[in-house]
């Protein structure tokens, strides 16, 4: 479904009522997504992997600005407020802290019975930090 909007949340909990760069990058490439890669977010493959690109381009646009001075791996960092230190960790997926972890070897993915796409979508998101940092992850 084509949406002529981007939406950012409503403030709720832990988050800050304003939006941040990874953000906006991030909900900005569901539409490139829908329109370009012709997926459809009804779709739990497709979801998947429009979540983890997502994230993906949420922190190749944080590193654009190395003026902002961040962690770039952590996804939604500046909106959080009591508790937690980000939405989504791409460096570490089983953060803590992090409001949600995210899955990071196929194993895991293929054994998991969660639903949630941005959990799942963490196996793409996570594999790109690897492959951007030259690290290896547990098989």
């Amino acid at each position: 479904m084509r949406s002529n909007k981007v939406v950012v949340g409503i403030p709720t909990g832990n988050n800050k009522p304003h939006a941040s760069l990874d953000l906006i990058s991030h909900e900005f490439s569901h539409s490139f997504a829908d329109v370009a890669g012709d997926l459809e977010y009804t779709v739990e493959s497709d979801e998947i992997i429009m979540e983890g690109c997502a994230d993906i381009w949420a922190a190749v646009i944080d590193a654009s600005v190395p003026e902002l001075n961040k962690n770039i791996w952590q996804i939604g960092d500046e909106v959080m407020t009591t508790t937690g230190t980000c939405i989504r960790d791409l460096a570490d997926p089983d953060n803590p802290d992090a409001e949600t972890q995210i899955i990071d070897c196929y194993s895991e993915f293929l054994a998991s019975e969660e639903s949630d796409p941005h959990v799942k979508g963490g196996l793409i998101s996570h594999w790109f930090y690897l492959l951007s940092e030259g690290r290896r992850n547990k098989l």
